[in-house]
């Protein structure tokens, strides 16, 4: 399993996840990094497109 979450100062503290046994955390910049790291998971039905990719609130 591959968990993605934007990394983000007010988050960095509070993470959801340290570490994902058996799996892997992938903290990411931002949108357009998410999408070059999209093909990482071949199997993934998700889109990236999506306006809520992770856990991260979105500050507009």
């Amino acid at each position: 399993m591959v968990f993605f979450e934007r990394d983000v100062p007010w988050q960095a503290g509070a993470r959801d996840l340290a570490e994902l046994p058996g799996g892997e955390l992938v903290l990411y910049p931002d949108r357009d990094a998410i999408r070059v790291m999209a093909p990482y998971t071949p199997s993934a039905s998700a889109s990236a497109s999506s306006r809520d990719v992770g856990t991260t609130p979105r500050m507009s």
